[in-house]
């Protein structure tokens, strides 16, 4: 194998147990016509992609980018260039923002090209999460907030649909938003999010743990941050007017607001998995919580507001989310596949500060 191959790799994991990370070496072989390959500069590791290796059989995560029987690739979101391409209106060397396999390189097959970016086409996507087959086209050289952009943007979609369905939902005046693993970056982007979409007007209570109080209420974020052992003082409200947002899935927590918030409960919804060691539970009292899928939500925006209305809805959240971001977290880097090794063990461990919001250059 020369040297060239040799740095050709994807990182597999075991379907039944994803928590050890495998380097396969790849191959560079000829491409069929309409292909492109691409080389990934950069992609996020967050929680978020832990969430889709627990959800990845029953969510088909797992079927985006197949590997070998039994094994399967973790999703990532990242930035990268094309290094070859058969495909007619796509360039080598153009550059693209979207989902990619936790490896080095990727083929994809572009579709629906326009000057924004194109749709993978593959076949066996077809029938997958659409929101996840586009990809994005980005400036030649990569800017200062791309990294930033890896970590943050694709929270921003769950984040986004999370405030259009309490919108939605809440009642006009009195309604309160309770949020579980608060300090994590998808439940501070959602915290922003419904700020932005309700002008201030509905009180935000976060929960995390003892060590992270003091800093999540500097944040701004939250009117109410208690730790999870004085879930007790969150108190319940105006019968029917409280939304929770269980990004933890904890059942312990969750049942204990369910008993809190049960009169004034109106709805339920679990996002993720921040503990995803821990049973997610069923409360007894108040609503049953729903499972929150955001590719759905998408679909139901664009079936009633248009892809035009998707679009600058998440590029006016994006652009004032962006201002706030470096106060919120410090970028840090990962280089090669050691370390990306080392990085998610220590997520699925729960060692990597909410402050940290890693990328990894393969």
């Amino acid at each position: 194998m020369n040297e060239e191959q040799s740095q050709r790799w994807q990182a597999t994991v075991a379907r039944g147990n994803w928590h050890a990370l495998r380097r396969v070496e790849t191959l560079d072989t000829p491409m069929r016509p309409g292909l492109i390959e691409l080389q990934l500069e950069q992609f996020a590791l967050t929680a978020n992609n832990v969430t889709y290796a627990l959800l990845g059989e029953s969510y088909r995560y797992w079927d985006f980018f197949p590997a070998a029987p039994g094994e399967a690739i973790v999703p990532v979101w990242g930035a990268a260039k094309v290094v070859a391409s058969t495909a007619d209106l796509v360039a080598v060397d153009s550059r693209f923002y979207g989902f990619f396999p936790m490896a080095t390189h990727c083929r994809l097959q572009p579709g629906e090209i326009t000057g924004g970016g194109f749709v993978d086409a593959q076949l066996h996507r077809r029938e997958l999460a659409a929101v996840y087959n586009r990809y994005e086209r980005l400036p030649a050289d990569a800017g200062k907030d791309e990294s930033l952009n890896c970590v943050f943007k694709p929270l921003l979609v769950t984040a986004a649909m999370l405030a259009e369905r309490l919108r939605n939902a809440l009642p006009a005046k009195g309604g309160r938003v309770v949020m579980t693993s608060a300090s994590s970056k998808t439940a501070m982007l959602s915290a922003f999010c419904v700020r932005q979409l309700f002008a201030d007007a509905v009180p935000l209570i976060g929960i995390t743990s003892p060590s992270r109080v003091a800093r999540l209420s500097q944040s701004g974020l939250f009117d109410q941050v208690f730790c999870y052992q004085d879930i007790d003082h969150v108190g319940a409200g105006q019968a029917a007017s409280d939304a929770l947002l269980d990004f933890a899935g904890a059942g312990q927590w969750l049942e204990q607001l369910h008993d809190q918030l049960a009169v004034s409960l109106l709805l339920s919804l679990r996002i993720g998995k921040a503990d995803w060691q821990s049973e997610s539970g069923k409360p007894a009292r108040g609503p049953a919580p729903e499972t929150f899928f955001a590719p759905r939500e998408v679909e139901l925006f664009f079936a009633k507001h248009g892809a035009a209305a998707y679009r600058q809805r998440m590029m006016m959240l994006w652009s004032r989310f962006l201002s706030q971001a470096d106060r919120l977290c410090q970028v840090r880097e990962a280089h090669g596949f050691d370390p990306l090794s080392q990085l998610w063990q220590r997520l699925i461990a729960g060692q990597v500060d909410d402050q940290e919001a890693w990328v990894v250059r393969p």
